[in-house]
């Protein structure tokens, strides 16, 4: 289930680093219209695999340091989730959100203003070509500490599966074997990523995904790669590939 804001600003301009302010955004809405939704994915999960995944879609974004000018007011946030119930949940507390003032950095305030929602379209192909919507973050975890490698580097198949396997045996406790997923470049790119005041390499474009088509409906809803409720690896299904 996808669920489409439309969210208009106070003044024309982002943090560059915003990804923390629409999480902060999420927690809002849920806790002040549904509390048990909220508890059930922060209080209850805080650490674990989320369901869902999100995307900010900025009007004609113009990078200047630390801040992000637009063309207007008006921005766009789509969140996709896997879990149909949890889904009209988030849905019903945004909409009883709309038209209130909440405050975002720098003296900036938002206001919801219109919620949609859309089933995915289902495929029966065991191969996608994808768009990142927001982007991939693919992680390795090294000694406690954690790095991000971007669609370049050789081991960028390799750890993309395994976050995908891991995120499918967390929340639905489905096993696959290493090869069952698999991501091939197409037009992809690397990207720089501000987010929670660090800076780490994620990637943008164009992916071909292969796996079971029952695994690609799963995935396409609730996205792919690390850190996916922080705003990363929502991604749109452009075709089937034959």
């Amino acid at each position: 289930m996808r669920i489409e804001i439309s969210i208009k600003l106070k003044n024309n301009e982002l943090a560059q680093d915003y990804a923390p302010s629409f999480v902060s955004l999420i927690k809002a809405v849920l806790s002040d219209n549904d509390k048990t939704l909220f508890e059930k994915i922060y209080v209850k999960n805080e650490h674990k695999e989320k369901n869902f995944c999100f995307a900010v879609k900025l009007n004609k974004p113009q990078f200047h340091k630390d801040k992000i000018f637009l063309e207007d007011e008006n921005i766009r946030m789509i969140i996709d989730v896997s879990d149909f119930s949890d889904g009209i949940d988030m849905y019903n507390a945004f909409v009883r959100y709309k038209n209130k003032p909440y405050p975002f950095p720098n003296g900036n305030m938002i206001e919801i203003k219109d919620v949609g929602i859309k089933n995915h379209k289902q495929t029966i192909s065991d191969q996608i070509l994808i768009k990142m919507q927001s982007p991939l973050l693919v992680r390795i975890n090294e000694e406690s500490r954690n790095r991000y490698i971007s669609c370049n580097d050789e081991e960028f198949k390799k750890y993309f599966s395994l976050s995908v396997l891991s995120m499918l045996k967390n929340l639905y406790n489905i096993d696959l074997e290493t090869n069952e997923i698999q991501i091939f470049t197409v037009d992809s790119k690397k990207t720089v990523v501000n987010t929670f005041g660090n800076k780490i390499t994620g990637n943008i474009g164009t992916y071909i995904i292969k796996s079971h088509p029952d695994i690609l409906n799963i995935i396409s809803q609730t996205g792919i790669g690390s850190r996916r409720s922080q705003g990363f690896g929502c991604f749109d299904i452009i075709s089937e590939v034959k």
